[in-house]
């Protein structure tokens, strides 16, 4: 069994090794428990650097971005999402000042979105584009195998600047591994996993799970969905899915995301505008609960779900709210 950390592991190392010159930065990245296993394994070699740091948020996300400046590819990689909030200034002042630049080395933050529920008040913030929206950064999460190929590929180093989130919650879990996608977008923010025409299943954020539930249960009743995954957490293009779901006629949207401001809000606009015929949205109520440690599942009601679209005779639709 291939974990999700062991996985992120493996492949970060691939891609740092395979850089002739770069940093990699944050607290405890090549001691003690090397964020929990993340980045076990990484050493300096050359001009590849692997640094232990204090814990000064505000101070390294602008040590990533005067790096990226110089040239130099950056990671920052960190224990906690909640703790990027003290590098706000940098996240929005800086990046603003320096985002038309023409860019010839990267700057990445990779954070680890604290999901699992049990921490409380620090595992309440899930949302990465919550970050994401404050100052139009390009951001993504990473839930599966072909998730991490994907969006390392793509991202890690590529010129600029973005913030990638791995789950806690997925930590120790054996990493899922369906067939890639058959279709991903140039920055592998947007990825279909399935053809279909009786339905569109969307998952965002660190939903995919959810979303390969209901799109296989629904096979197993000889429907057959469209499915796709948004890893990017800011507004991207929703013309592929709504195109899919144009001819459906049937859109399923599933966000796991604790909070009000959800990524997934606009693709049910533009669904709404476009006058897509049967909606089911599943995301969470927002309460003062998740201040609270608790086991925090996102769970969904399969047969309401496709009672909402029209796919389950006999079911009252009911909300599908986890």
């Amino acid at each position: 069994m291939t974990t999700y950390v062991a996985h992120l592991n493996a492949a970060l190392k691939t891609r740092f090794d395979a850089q002739e010159r770069a940093v990699l930065f944050g607290q405890n990245v090549v001691t003690g428990s090397c964020l929990s296993g993340l980045t076990r394994g990484i050493k300096s070699a050359g001009q590849r650097l692997a640094i232990n740091t204090p814990n000064i948020e505000n101070t390294l996300a602008g040590m990533g971005f005067g790096l990226m400046l110089e040239g130099v590819p950056a990671i920052f990689a960190m224990k906690q999402q909640d703790f990027l909030l003290l590098g706000v200034d940098q996240l929005v002042n800086t990046w603003n000042i320096l985002r038309r630049r023409n860019h010839t080395a990267s700057f990445t933050i990779l954070q680890v979105i604290v999901d699992s529920g049990y921490e409380g008040p620090q595992s309440a913030l899930n949302n990465l584009p919550d970050l994401c929206s404050i100052s139009r950064i390009e951001g993504f999460t990473i839930n599966t195998a072909a998730d991490a190929e994907a969006v390392l590929d793509a991202q890690i180093f590529a010129p600029g600047f973005r913030i990638i989130g791995v789950s806690q919650r997925l930590w120790r879990r054996e990493i899922a591994a369906w067939d890639a996608p058959v279709w991903s977008s140039t920055d592998a923010g947007l990825q279909r996993y399935a053809d279909g025409g009786d339905a569109t299943v969307v998952s965002f954020n660190l939903a995919w799970e959810q979303g390969a539930a209901l799109s296989a249960a629904m096979r197993e009743r000889g429907q057959s969905p469209a499915f796709f995954h948004v890893a990017a957490g800011h507004v991207i293009d929703w013309a592929p899915i709504l195109r899919s779901a144009g001819e459906s006629r049937r859109l399923v949207i599933l966000d796991d995301s604790k909070s009000v401001n959800r990524t997934s809000q606009h693709l049910a606009l533009a669904a709404y505008r476009r006058g897509i015929g049967q909606v089911a949205i599943v995301n969470r109520e927002v309460h003062d609960g998740t201040l609270r440690p608790h086991a925090d599942l996102f769970t969904i009601d399969i047969p309401a779900i496709l009672a909402e679209i029209g796919l389950q005779p006999g079911v009252t639709a009911i909300s599908a709210r986890a």
